[in-house]
């Protein structure tokens, strides 16, 4: 139920200074880039906008949901079909934040395994099927920690 008396066009204060500190970030990493800009610019770009940081705590990807946005809706108008990120990852140290197959002291841009894969039942699933009489299912568990 919808409360009559609430304005949804007006911005909180939090909404309204994230928006301008957005805003601000966007026009300082854009405002090289112009319509002769390459790929390799724009990637510059992005590095500028969201490194990596190393700190006593660990590691993280500061602007993070900022690139996140960027890079999808950039994405989004390149190639309408292709998957947008969901995250950013930086491992700087795999002996805490796990991740010793990924690249170190690397940004990298996180994609959901659903929007890239698709999962198929072998000929042996199909034989399974068929001996139990009834469709399996696939079920997925992953652990992790941090």
């Amino acid at each position: 139920m919808l409360r009559s008396d609430l304005n949804y066009d007006v911005l909180d204060d939090w909404d309204r200074q994230s928006k301008k500190a957005k805003a601000k970030l966007m026009i300082s990493c854009f405002e090289a880039l112009t319509t002769d800009s390459s790929v390799e610019d724009v990637r510059e770009m992005l590095v500028k906008m969201a490194p990596g940081v190393k700190d006593e705590f660990g590691s993280h990807v500061a602007n993070s949901e900022e690139a996140v946005e960027i890079w999808g809706e950039l994405i989004r108008v390149l190639h309408p079909l292709a998957p947008k990120p969901w995250d950013t990852l930086f491992i700087g140290s795999p002996r805490y934040q796990g991740g010793w197959d990924l690249p170190q002291n690397e940004v990298l841009f996180v994609f959901s395994e659903d929007d890239c894969f698709e999962r198929i039942k072998t000929s042996a699933g199909k034989q399974l099927d068929a001996m139990l009489g009834e469709t399996t299912t696939l079920a997925s568990w992953t652990s992790y920690s941090c």
